[in-house]
């Protein structure tokens, strides 16, 4: 049996609605809502069929260690770390709690879509390493360098949304993992080790649950929807926390952080910045509503087996980055309209469910093409 853990930081609004699809699932025996927020009260009912435990600890422990303290109550062999704004289908627990014990794994995650439509693919975990960050480093400032970890980057992505049995992943996301807890109290004290307030924690503890002899799978018959960030926290105050945790995995990890600063500073001294993109960014106008995205229908390679990807990211260089297909979109507009008529362009709208969640901001939208690669690059601010 499983017990869910729910951290809650002001997202009491998601927190119902997760319940009533945790309600379906068979394995879920209790639910465990450490509310880090102190924001549950009388005048917000917790509505479940499941046994639910709500702790309120003195102060926010952050996301790490609120988990730990949710472990501590459960009575299960099994626990299911799940962020409030995580949407899972139906059977996609029972998917994960199936590959574990048949495949005697001891943490387990699934693939997460952006959007209730499931039309916009999440990818997978970046992960921290030293080689990694150097990477990323070097992309911003060296085209030779950019290529190469865009190119890199996109074939882990597709290896990621092509396979169809579970696989050995590194790295997994804490918005959802399954995890063996019998197995993991012989490893560690609690999950997450809570040198962590936020952010790397999971990636250390894969990182850790492999060093220790586990099992790290993403199971692809477990398909989620993540809304993906939707903490009010201070985009601001997330960057600082983002800061202190890479520098604490740096410091578990590798080298003390002000060393591997004067790596970063040699490497820029030999580096040339190399700007945006290579191709020209087209600024959409700063709007309250969806952007549209007006797309050229004129012959890409001509091969039939082209496909086309609308992706976006946070960076120019898309990583990470949501992708969906969109080739019936191309080739159906280049077959003609309803009056037969052939179009020189179609418009692609950003469903409002997803624009709607964005927080304040720039993003940047791409149109790819599996044949010829970026063929389009758009940016848009986020109100």
């Amino acid at each position: 049996m499983i017990s869910a853990i729910i951290v809650n930081y002001y997202t009491e609004d998601h927190i119902n609605e997760l319940l009533s699809l945790l309600d379906a699932e068979r394995y879920v025996t209790e639910v465990i809502i450490v509310d880090n927020s102190l924001s549950f009260n009388a005048a917000i009912p917790i509505s479940s069929k499941k046994r639910v435990n709500l702790l309120r600890p003195e102060a926010n422990l952050g996301f790490g260690r609120a988990v730990n303290a949710g472990v501590f109550e459960v009575n299960n062999r099994y626990g299911l770390i799940i962020n409030p704004d995580v949407r899972p289908c139906r059977g996609s627990i029972d998917a994960l709690l199936d590959a574990m014990v048949g495949l005697k794994a001891h943490v387990a995650g699934p693939r997460f879509f952006w959007d209730d439509e499931m039309g916009f693919r999440l990818p997978p975990s970046l992960g921290m390493s030293l080689s990694w960050e150097l990477m990323l480093y070097m992309a911003n400032i060296h085209p030779l360098d950019r290529v190469h970890v865009e190119q890199l980057w996109l074939s882990r992505f597709e290896a990621f949304w092509k396979e169809d049995k579970p696989f050995v992943e590194p790295f997994l996301s804490g918005a959802c993992l399954l995890v063996d807890l019998d197995w993991c109290k012989c490893h560690k004290n609690g999950v997450f080790d809570k040198r962590f307030f936020m952010y790397f924690e999971d990636t250390d503890f894969t990182y850790e649950a492999i060093k220790g002899g586990g099992t790290v799978l993403c199971v692809p018959s477990s398909e989620m929807v993540h809304y993906w960030n939707q903490s009010p926290c201070p985009q601001e105050k997330k960057a600082q926390f983002m800061g202190e945790a890479k520098r604490a995995f740096m410091e578990k990890h590798y080298l003390r952080p002000e060393r591997l600063n004067s790596i970063f500073s040699i490497l820029k001294e030999n580096s040339f910045s190399m700007g945006d993109t290579c191709l020209p960014i087209k600024r959409l106008s700063h709007t309250h509503s969806p952007p549209c995205f007006h797309i050229d229908l004129k012959p890409q390679s001509g091969h039939q087996k082209e496909s086309f990807f609308l992706e976006i990211g946070i960076n120019t260089y898309f990583i990470p980055m949501a992708s969906k297909d969109i080739t019936t979109h191309i080739k159906g507009g280049e077959e003609g309209d309803n009056q037969g008529g052939k179009r020189d362009t179609i418009a692609i709208t950003l469903p409002f469910s997803i624009y709607n969640r964005l927080k304040k901001g720039e993003y940047f939208v791409r149109l790819r093409s599996s044949a010829l690669g970026q063929l389009r690059v758009w940016s848009f601010w986020a109100e």
